[in-house]
C-alpha cells in the first residue's frame, strides 16, 4: 500500500470509528491504481485460457481428493489425511451450493 492509500484507509478507519456518516470521507476505487497485475486490455490469448481452465481443473480434483478421499494423501504441498466426507456432505458442498450460488433453483 502506498502512504497516500494508507492515510486514506487510516482516516476511514477512524471516521468509521467516530460514527462519521456524512460525505466527508472519499471511499478510494481501488487499493492501488498502479499495482493490477491482472488488468489488460488486451483479451487472453487461446493458450492462457487452456492454462488456466486446467489450473482449476488440477485445484478441483486436488480439492475432491481432499474432501472425499480416505487415507494418506499430499495437499497443498503439504503430507495429511484425506477427510472421507459422507456422500450427503459432499452432495451438499458441491451441487446444493452450486445451486444455490448460481441461483438454478429458481
Amino acid at each position: 500500500m502506498n502512504p497516500p492509500n494508507a492515510l486514506r484507509a487510516l482516516a476511514l478507519t477512524a471516521a468509521l470509528a467516530a460514527g462519521c456518516a456524512d460525505d466527508s470521507v472519499r471511499y478510494p476505487t481501488s487499493l492501488d491504481a498502479g499495482w493490477q497485475p491482472y488488468f489488460s486490455t488486451r483479451p487472453p490469448t487461446e493458450k492462457q485460457r487452456e492454462g488456466h481452465v486446467n489450473l482449476l481443473e488440477s485445484l478441483y480434483r486436488a480439492d475432491y481428493s481432499y474432501y472425499a478421499g480416505s487415507g494418506p494423501i499430499t495437499y497443498n504441498n503439504r503430507a495429511t489425511d484425506a477427510l472421507n466426507l459422507p456422500r450427503a456432505v459432499l452432495e451438499k458442498f458441491y451441487h446444493a451450493n452450486a445451486e444455490r450460488l448460481f441461483r438454478l433453483d429458481k
